[in-house]
C-alpha cells in the first residue's frame, strides 16, 4: 500500500506522486476561508486583461468555482426578516493602464461564510448558462408539445443528473418567456413568411390568407403535394371538423381529412 502523508489541504502519495484534495476551504483565520482552486483560475495582482468584460468574465469563473460575496440592501422601509447574506470581504479591483489595457491592483480572496459544494454549485448564476444546445432542445420540443418541465428533465437525463444540466428550470421558463415576448406581434408574419419560404422551396405547396380591416390575420388554409395527391386520390369522401378552438388567437382550426383504402385518416388540407 502506497505510503500516506498529509500536506496542507491535500492527501500525497508519494510512490505515486498524486495529490488528493479533501477540502473545499483552507483555514484562514478566525473569520474567514480561503477556498481551494486551481492556480490558473485565481486572479493575481498584476495580472492583464484585454477588456474590462474580458476581467470580469474571468472573476466570476473564479467566483463559480470559489464562492460568492455581498449583502442584501434594503431600500426604503421593510419588514424585519431573517438575513440571507453576511458581509464577505472577497474582492477583485482592475484599473486601466496607459495601454488600454486593464489591470489586477487589488485582489481579496477571504470569505467569511461558507462556500458552495459541488451539488450546491450549479444554483449560483455564475455557474448556470443557456446554451444554444439548451435553446434548440426547447424551440424543438416545443413543435411537439413538450413542455418546459419535460425539455428540462429530458436534458437532465441526457447528462446524466441534475448537477451537469447547466442551466436550471427557471432559466428555461425565462428563455421561452423571452421567445414569446419577441415574437409577439409578429407570430402571423412569420407565420406566412414560412409558408412563403414552403412555396419558394416547392411550387406545388399552396396556400392563401386574408386580413380584416386592422391588418390582423383572420383566415388561412394551406396544402402540401402529398395532402393535395391523397385528395385526388381519396377525395370523394371529405370531413371538416371546426371543434377544435385555440385559446391564444380565438381562431378555429379547420382541418380537411379523408379515409385511404386502409381505412387510415389521411388529410388534404388544414386551416385556421
Amino acid at each position: 500500500m502506497a505510503k500516506l502523508e498529509l500536506i496542507d489541504s491535500a492527501l500525497y502519495y508519494p510512490n505515486l506522486s498524486i495529490y488528493i484534495i479533501y477540502s473545499p476551504v483552507i483555514p484562514h483565520n478566525s473569520k474567514e476561508m480561503i477556498p481551494v482552486c486551481a492556480p490558473n483560475l485565481k486572479p493575481t495582482v498584476g495580472m492583464n486583461f484585454e477588456s474590462l468584460n474580458e476581467g470580469m468574465q474571468f472573476y466570476y469563473t473564479y467566483a463559480a468555482k470559489a464562492g460568492k460575496a455581498g449583502e442584501s440592501k434594503p431600500r426604503g422601509k421593510v419588514k424585519k426578516r431573517q438575513k440571507t447574506r453576511i458581509s464577505c470581504n472577497s474582492k477583485i479591483f482592475l484599473k486601466r493602464n496607459d495601454k488600454g489595457k486593464y489591470v489586477v491592483v487589488d485582489f481579496h480572496e477571504g470569505h467569511t461564510h461558507l462556500l458552495s459544494t459541488p451539488n450546491t454549485i450549479v444554483h449560483l448564476p455564475e455557474s448556470r448558462e443557456l446554451t444554444l444546445i439548451h435553446k434548440t432542445m426547447i424551440l424543438e420540443n416545443s413543435k411537439v408539445n413538450k413542455g418546459l418541465v419535460q425539455s428540462f428533465r429530458m436534458f437532465k437525463k441526457y447528462v446524466k443528473g441534475y448537477r451537469n444540466v447547466g442551466a436550471s428550470l427557471e432559466d428555461f421558463k425565462n428563455f421561452w418567456r423571452d421567445v414569446k415576448q419577441f415574437i409577439k406581434g409578429y407570430d402571423a408574419q412569420m407565420m406566412i413568411e414560412n409558408f412563403m419560404h414552403k412555396k419558394a422551396m416547392c411550387h406545388f405547396f399552396y396556400f392563401d390568407f386574408d386580413v380584416d380591416e386592422k391588418g390582423r390575420l383572420s383566415r388561412v388554409i394551406w396544402a402540401d403535394p402529398i395532402s393535395i395527391k391523397n385528395y385526388s386520390l381519396f377525395g370523394d369522401m371529405t370531413s371538416f371538423d371546426t371543434t377544435f378552438n385555440m385559446n391564444t388567437y380565438k381562431m378555429i382550426f379547420a382541418p380537411f381529412t379523408g379515409v385511404d383504402n386502409h381505412k387510415k385518416c389521411v388529410t388534404f388540407a388544414g386551416g385556421f
